[in-house]
């Protein structure tokens, strides 16, 4: 299984690192595309394993099946919270047209503010493991 794990992930890096020298050999921006569509395909297998992962944990440690669960629910809240603080409000962009797509835009602003709710906690979470560890 370990072992799995490593050559997808090295082969989700090779294909990464292939796709960013393509992105920059094409003329006027072409690879901007390629690159999108993959960063689209790894956070789809990224929310997949948000999503999976918990469930053979608690098929293979019930016990641990709780932490899991809460772990998913924090995410989930998460992800809700960013969605409601979010808004459609239309915005003018640097080449002066206005994006108003409603959906686009929430999508947008709710990433946003999840990436920086993780932030947060990624700050949250090193400070206080340094702390602990330094008071052992």
């Amino acid at each position: 299984m370990k072992k799995a794990l490593i050559f997808t992930l090295y082969g989700l890096l090779a294909i990464s690192i292939i796709l960013t020298v393509l992105a920059f050999a094409l003329p006027d921006n072409g690879g901007v595309g390629i690159i999108l569509t993959w960063t689209y395909i790894l956070a789809a297998i990224a929310v997949l394993a948000v999503i999976v992962f918990p469930f053979l944990n608690i098929a293979q440690n019930p016990k641990a099946a709780m932490r899991s669960l809460i772990g998913l629910g924090i995410v989930i809240v998460v992800v809700g919270v960013s969605f409601a603080l979010s808004s459609a409000e239309p915005i003018m962009l640097s080449n002066k047209e206005i994006a108003d797509n409603p959906t686009d835009l929430r999508l947008t602003d709710a990433g946003l503010y999840t990436t920086y709710f993780a932030m947060v906690a990624a700050i949250i979470v090193t400070i206080y493991g340094e702390i602990r560890n330094s008071l052992k």
